[in-house]
């Protein structure tokens, strides 16, 4: 025949092949007699279930909701429930008059473990539900229950009709963009999920981290809460959590001393977990993601400057620690991967909220001496400083050039032990603020950002130099 079928014995098409074929001889198969062929086969329109999805919610049970799943088929309407029969039972195709659905579409692979309720309906957790949301292609449309509506509008855009506590009644100023990610971060705990704020460098991840500590400590003084951060940063958390929050139950601790002190917080439970620089466990082999895994909480914020969304593996890794057992463990593709992360994931570059910024941010970071940077600062005061500091018990007259010499030498092995020279250190030599400074230029870069370093010392502009170029990083330097 014209579709390429022998009349004079049985044809079978292999399964995987039916909807092409349908598709492929759509004409060829409308012309055939009604002895040849049925009319679901001769009129048969394959179609994508991408158009209207609708959530219908009962009111929320107290563990479950309870609601009806349906699609716009080309005016027909197919229900979730019939899809999920459908699979269970090895059905290939829901046929509806000439309509052919395909129900082993990978938009449906979550239907195989849903529990099916009264009426057709499915009960499902908050977090199924949002799982559900993320994987169907279509345009939600809700009905019902309007709680459950706003929570799900966290697909389409940042809430900010939130109850949460503002503020500024406690102390915490905060820009425009900063208020609505603290509205975000609200809107995720006061639903029982993490997430990861992922804004760039100097943004103000920590004042929106601080700004929802304190409303938590606020309203609930019995809330305890657990900060885990580089050591780098320590210091500048400490003095934000005093600043703002003085009486409030709040442990704060290095990723280094979870992991090697890790028996300090078994057995204790903190009602929110929140780790900065979060990309500092991208890597769910290591030992300290699995110390941390090991802390129970109710839940966990993550902050990072580091952009996520071009690495795959890293956002999995990381938002698996927010939101345990939410994202499957194979996406079929990258637009599916977007819309599951969209609600957990909130990232503004500079300059999207660049009218917002003031005209200036101050960022201090602080680091201490490596073991070998102290050995070599107190060999410089024994050899220089103590001969001055006799000299003045002495009541001579010394002059402030051997004074500036010798402070100068201990600014040098501040910054870097191989830019002293003479003998102070080669280039493997170690600093405190020289792997403080790597880990800075690391998550600008990732960020796109245009970075200026100042030194007074032009071998420590070397010792940068040697450092940019086998890394491929461009710059251009001032003399």
């Amino acid at each position: 025949s014209s579709a390429g079928l022998p009349y004079d014995r049985e044809t079978v098409i292999a399964e995987n092949d039916v909807f092409a074929f349908v598709e492929r001889h759509r004409v060829e198969l409308a012309a055939y007699a009604e002895e040849l062929a049925p009319e679901a086969v001769r009129n048969a329109k394959p179609v994508r279930l991408d158009g209207d999805v609708t959530f219908d919610f009962a009111a929320p049970h107290k563990e479950f909701l309870e609601v009806e799943i349906t699609f716009d088929a080309g005016g027909e309407t197919i229900t979730a429930a019939e899809i999920a029969r459908a699979r269970r039972e090895d059905v290939r195709a829901l046929i509806r008059g000439s309509l052919w659905i395909d129900v082993t579409d990978p938009q449906f692979g979550w239907l195989d473990d849903a529990t099916l309720g009264p009426q057709g309906r499915i009960l499902v957790t908050k977090l199924e539900l949002l799982r559900i949301r993320g994987s169907l292609r279509g345009r939600p449309l809700f009905r019902g229950d309007a709680t459950c509506e706003r929570m799900f509008r966290l697909f389409d855009e940042v809430q900010t009709d939130v109850d949460a506590p503002s503020p500024a009644s406690f102390g915490i100023d905060l820009y425009g963009y900063q208020q609505t990610g603290y509205q975000w971060l609200w809107l995720l705990q006061q639903n029982g999920f993490g997430g990861l704020l992922c804004d760039d460098m100097g943004l103000g991840k920590t004042h929106q981290a601080i700004a929802l500590i304190r409303a938590l400590t606020h309203l609930d003084r019995s809330q305890s809460v657990l900060v885990v951060c580089p050591t780098s940063v320590i210091d500048h958390w400490r003095e934000k959590l005093a600043r703002y929050i003085p009486d409030a139950p709040v442990t704060l601790t290095t990723y280094g001393l979870v992991r090697s002190r890790f028996e300090q917080f078994r057995g204790k439970r903190f009602d929110l977990l929140v780790l900065d620089e979060m990309q500092t466990i991208k890597n769910s082999d290591t030992a300290t993601h699995h110390a941390l895994r090991g802390i129970e909480k109710r839940i966990a914020v993550g902050l990072t400057g580091t952009p996520i969304e071009n690495h795959e593996g890293e956002l999995h890794a990381l938002l698996d620690f927010v939101v345990p057992g939410y994202l499957p463990k194979h996406v079929d593709d990258r637009m599916t991967l977007q819309r599951l992360v969209r609600p957990f994931v909130l990232r503004r570059t500079k300059a999207q909220v660049l009218t917002e910024l003031p005209p200036k941010i101050v960022d201090q970071r602080f680091c201490e001496l490596t073991s070998e940077q102290r050995t070599l600062y107190r060999r410089v005061l024994e050899a220089r400083a103590r001969p001055l500091r006799a000299k003045l018990r002495a009541g001579e007259t010394i002059s402030y050039v051997h004074i500036f010499a010798a402070l100068n030498y201990l600014k040098q092995i501040c910054n870097h032990p191989a830019s002293v020279g003479g003998g102070f250190g080669g280039e493997s030599a170690s600093s405190g603020k020289w792997e403080l400074f790597l880990e800075l230029l690391d998550e600008c870069m990732s960020s796109g950002l245009k970075v200026v370093v100042f030194s007074q010392y032009l071998q420590m502009l070397r010792l940068i130099e040697g450092h940019l170029f086998p890394n491929d990083i461009g710059f251009a330097p001032i003399k």
